[in-house]
């Protein structure tokens, strides 16, 4: 089978299941709670909401939680604010109009430097991902008391554990 049909196949029985939307309605209540807290103590404090900012937040905590049940204050190495830091940026620089678009001449030369960015800033995000992968390994495989993780990577690691049995059978 084709990769991408693999991805949607996984996408819809462990992501978008009724079963997993319905056991993550609780981290999402609690995702609003935040955002009302947040809008609440700016009311408090007689700040303007940045709109942007918090459904920004909101949502990348949201998507961080789900797929690796780390919250951004949870994790040792890395910051909430470096995570998003990196994925504003590359966001910022995925969008950004790119004149190689439109003169095709140019794509060898990237005059804009939006191919080196977006490589650097994805660069950093593989690694930190990398770093939650390799610590959830190392934690599954050293402790027979692992508590498992109703996330994505969790399942994911299951998945790819029944692959390797199968392909060494």
């Amino acid at each position: 089978q084709r990769p991408w049909r693999i991805l949607r196949k996984v996408c819809k029985e462990h992501i978008f299941s009724s079963e997993r939307l319905k056991a993550g309605q609780g981290l999402r209540q609690e995702m609003v709670q935040h955002l009302c807290n947040y809008v609440q103590e700016c009311c408090i404090n007689g700040q303007a909401v940045n709109i942007g900012e918090a459904a920004f937040s909101t949502s990348l905590s949201l998507m961080w939680n789900t797929f690796f049940s780390v919250g951004f204050g949870q994790s040792d190495s890395i910051s909430s604010e470096e995570i998003k830091e990196i994925v504003w940026c590359m966001q910022k620089t995925l969008s950004s109009p790119n004149l190689a678009d439109f003169f095709p001449i140019l794509k060898a030369v990237d005059p804009q430097r939006l191919k080196g960015r977006a490589k650097f800033y994805m660069g950093k995000l593989l690694d930190i991902i990398d770093g939650i992968i390799r610590r959830r390994v190392q934690e599954r495989d050293a402790s027979l008391a692992y508590t498992r993780k109703n996330d994505f990577l969790e399942t994911l690691l299951d998945l790819n554990q029944q692959n390797e049995s199968v392909w060494s059978c």
